[in-house]
């Protein structure tokens, strides 16, 4: 008893004075529980050699049997940790010889033994040599390998293991459930992984801060699954764990994204109220997500909580909330957040001073663009290739050729060169003032410079000379972009249709469509809207209704421009007659909006096919 309580308190010296005590005396005889216990100390202690030699004379006064596996499993565990492993399985060897069946214990020691030694293509032997024992896996053995496994990068090894395991109703411990949740993570098994983590909770196991971040991060990559992210994004809050910041950041963009702002925005709120810090990227992120969903007015509440509760602002915050403004052309908020910016030590940086210029040309304030552009220079900043890409577009929008000269030669002074979206803003200056061979030049000068041209420039050529009537250069600028292996589109498909229909050719309009569709680009509601009104004005209501059934079963939801055309053509024929032959579609759209109006002829003669592509680009 005084031997095993000194090795438990590690107190070696007095161990091994007491044993030697015992052996001197002549009438107390150290039995196998008196050797087991030195051995163990020994081994704790490290000096496994001396636990051997404690064996040998164990062994020499035969009392192996009587000590039975426990000093035996010491020292196997003693030489396994040693990273002495081929030694353990020999002393395994001389334990089964000395008559001393292995246990389950002996068996987890030499796996782990192994596993430690990344020697995992040697257990499938212990395992069989465990089964012909009639020795059955414990739930050691099996959290041992699948922790290994798990390390290994073997994960459907590991989750094949812990199946096994479960279907022998063996418990299995935090750490196995933590791995194996993992894991699943790893390859992908989101619902199960989700399941396992749920368990976790419901059985009061300690989860790993860890395990939540991949799991998390595994719903919002593989599944979109937000609503299971914000549930377990408010679990860790709840217990004070802080997802970590870019988890946090793409959690939030990909609810702002599912437009599930007002989520977003609740799970940012709870992180501070529980005392969380927050990151300044994923408090961009919400502010982005919340303009880019027009809630401008959460935004700024959200920069308003940012404010009074200390938390830092950058420039790319405010720049943000300047961008937001200007797309909802409230300039003069964002000229208040610049000056918010300078008076918090922030320089506004080129991106500030372009996104207000783009706005003024945007709204044809082009004498408040040129002078932020002369703000720009007086803070040190010099224009680049965006800023004198904005001026130039918004004078080629009122048709001001003299002042986009000025600003092109002005952008070559500075050793800028013009790019390709400068040329189609170009183009589309020239045509606006009706000069074609000005916009062919554009087109010319761009080839030289070696600018290969793309779908806008060619739709944008295409749409002027329709408006120009110049019908035979249309059709030429159409066969190049073929030749050049540029894809106009739909849009550039529809420009050519809508050339014709104006001028009254509806074969050439028909060949056009046929062969939109030979080469697998399906018309879309312009089209159709476009061939529609051209059919109405010239009588054949007959064809528009075959072009609008089309339309519907190409899954193209109507607007009231489409229902309008049909509307107006049939009753310019017959009033009274066709409107009791109109669909039940048009029906159903005029109860609830009878309001005729002659907005079509503005809609498809506008360019708004410049517009979309220009974004689209």
């Amino acid at each position: 008893m005084l031997l095993e309580a000194l090795v438990r308190a590690g107190q070696l010296d007095a161990a091994c004075k007491v044993f030697a005590e015992m052996r001197g005396r002549q009438n107390v005889t150290p039995n196998a529980y008196s050797y087991t216990s030195m051995i163990k100390a020994l081994c704790r202690a490290g000096k496994v050699d001396g636990g051997l030699k404690m064996l040998a004379e164990l062994v020499h006064a035969g009392l192996q049997q009587c000590a039975g596996v426990v000093p035996y499993n010491l020292l196997m565990d003693g030489l396994c940790k040693s990273g002495r492993v081929d030694e353990a399985f020999r002393l395994k060897e001389r334990m089964e010889e000395s008559k001393v069946t292995p246990s389950v214990v002996t068996f987890g020691i030499l796996i782990n033994g192994l596993a430690r030694s990344q020697r995992l293509g040697e257990v499938g032997a212990v395992l069989q040599d465990m089964a012909g024992l009639g020795i059955t896996p414990n739930e050691i053995i099996y959290n041992e390998l699948i922790d290994c496994h798990c390390r290994r990068g073997h994960f459907s090894e590991a989750i094949r293991l812990f199946d096994e395991m479960l279907s022998k109703e063996m418990k299995s411990t935090a750490v196995t459930y933590n791995l194996i949740a993992r894991a699943l993570c790893k390859e992908g098994e989101m619902e199960r992984a989700e399941q396992i983590l749920e368990e976790m909770l419901s059985a009061g196991m300690v989860v790993h801060f860890g395990l939540f971040n991949s799991v998390v991060a595994g719903l919002l990559q593989r599944t979109g699954s937000l609503k299971s992210v914000v549930r377990l994004i408010s679990e860790m809050i709840i217990r004070g764990m802080r997802p970590n910041d870019a988890l946090m950041t793409a959690c939030v963009k990909q609810l702002c994204k599912g437009e599930k702002h007002q989520e977003a925005v609740g799970i940012w709120l709870k992180m501070l109220k529980e005392g969380l810090s927050v990151n300044i990227a994923t408090s961009n992120a919400l502010i982005h997500g919340l303009c880019e969903g027009k809630d401008m007015e959460g935004a700024t509440e959200v920069l308003r909580t940012m404010v009074n509760k200390g938390l830092e602002l950058d420039s790319i915050t405010y720049n943000i909330m300047i961008l937001g403004c200007c797309k909802g052309n409230k300039i003069e908020e964002a000229i208040k957040l610049r000056d918010d910016m300078l008076r918090r030590g922030l320089k506004p940086n080129i991106f500030t001073f372009n996104t207000i210029l783009h706005a003024y040309c945007i709204l044809d304030k082009m004498e408040e663009a040129i002078h932020l552009v002369d703000q720009m220079k007086i803070e040190g900043l010099r224009p680049d290739i965006v800023s004198y890409g904005t001026i130039i577009n918004g004078y080629c929008k009122i048709k001001d050729i003299h002042k986009v000269n000025e600003y092109l030669t002005e952008l070559m002074t500075c050793g800028l060169e013009p790019n390709v979206v400068i040329y189609n803003a170009l183009i589309g200056g020239y045509g606006r003032v009706g000069n074609i061979s000005g916009a062919i030049d554009v087109l010319n000068t761009m080839k030289s410079a070696g600018i290969r041209p793309t779908n806008v420039t060619y739709c944008s050529l295409m749409h002027w000379m329709f408006h120009a009537y110049l019908v035979d250069e249309a059709k030429t600028m159409f066969e190049q972009s073929r030749e050049n292996s540029i894809e106009v589109g739909v849009i550039g498909y529809t420009i050519m249709i809508h050339g014709f229909c104006k001028i009254g050719k509806m074969d050439e309009a028909m060949n056009y469509l046929e062969q939109m569709r030979s080469r697998g680009i399906p018309p879309n509601k312009f089209t159709y809207t476009t061939l529609m009104y051209a059919y109405c004005k010239s009588g054949n209501n007959e064809e528009a209704s075959k072009l609008f059934d089309e339309m519907l079963s190409s899954g193209i939801v109507p607007d009231n421009v489409t229902y309008n055309t049909l509307v107006t053509g049939f009753s310019q024929v017959d009033p009274l007659d066709k409107a009791t032959e109109l669909p039940a579609e048009i029906s159903s759209v005029l109860t609830q909006n009878d309001c005729l109006y002659n907005a079509l002829v503005n809609r498809i003669t506008r360019p708004w096919c410049q517009k979309e592509a220009t974004s689209s680009e």
